[in-house]
């Protein structure tokens, strides 16, 4: 776990613009169809998001919540790293989203692992997107996860999975070996982290 700090703690400040880069933007796209067509956002929702980053997933919600007009909704933002929650807590301040009527918003430094039992049968839903992969106990992480919904509840989890294709895997492994941790050495000043990442 002290391993994950660390590089996040490295990447924080820009850990948005080397999505971007890497992912040549696309991550906006999986984002925006996670949120619309999987989570389904409406009025009257309780909602955690955990390894919440940048925050940009759970502002998507927000926007989701804005253009419906719901009402009566909670969002809990969280991640492990403080670094990586006052990212998100600066990006929703300077967000016109932040703030809106009818949606109560909380950040909260949280071990996904180790979810406080205040929030036992707590939420509608459990949001991760691209966390659980750096989660060291992955079997505690998911039973924590699936405690605080209620019942009826909703688990989503938006993550990366092995490529199948041979020909595409190739090109994947050229590009995750040798573009990446160098890429992310000149946007972010961090090699080591973003070989992490690859992993």
């Amino acid at each position: 776990q002290s391993l994950v700090n660390n590089v996040f703690d490295t990447v924080a400040r820009r850990y948005d613009l080397m999505n971007d880069v890497m992912s040549f933007g696309i991550h906006r796209f999986w984002k925006n169809f996670f949120v619309e067509k999987v989570i389904q956002p409406r009025s009257s929702m309780s909602i955690l998001e955990c390894a919440a980053g940048s925050g940009d997933v759970s502002l998507r919600i927000l926007e989701s919540w804005k253009m419906k007009q719901a009402s009566r909704c909670k969002l809990l933002i969280s991640d492990i790293n403080p670094s990586m929650l006052e990212t998100a807590r600066a990006r929703f301040k300077n967000s016109k989203t932040a703030g809106i009527e009818g949606v109560e918003t909380e950040f909260e430094v949280m071990n996904a692992q180790e979810i406080p039992e205040k929030y036992c049968e707590h939420f509608d839903a459990y949001v991760c997107a691209f966390g659980m992969r750096n989660m060291p106990q992955l079997d505690i992480a998911l039973r924590s996860a699936y405690s605080v919904l209620k019942r009826g509840g909703a688990f989503h989890c938006l993550e990366f999975s092995k490529v199948q294709n041979p020909a595409f895997r190739i090109m994947y492994d050229i590009y995750s070996t040798h573009v990446i941790p160098p890429t992310g050495h000149i946007f972010a000043g961090s090699w080591d982290s973003y070989e992490y990442l690859v992993k």
